[in-house]
């Protein structure tokens, strides 16, 4: 479950990284909108994983 947690924050840093500006202006969004897309990520690679 850790390795599959830390698999899907590096996707999601990912598509952040693409956009240097916005991470520095969208660091401290980036902590309000990490919980919310958390919720359902262990749901989807659950099922993907299945």
């Amino acid at each position: 479950m850790s390795k599959v947690l830390k698999i899907y924050r590096k996707s999601l840093t990912f598509p952040k990284a693409s956009k240097p500006l916005s991470k520095k202006s969208s660091t401290p969004r980036n902590e309000k909108k990490m919980p919310k897309p958390i919720r359902p990520n262990p749901i989807f690679f659950c099922s993907f994983s299945s």
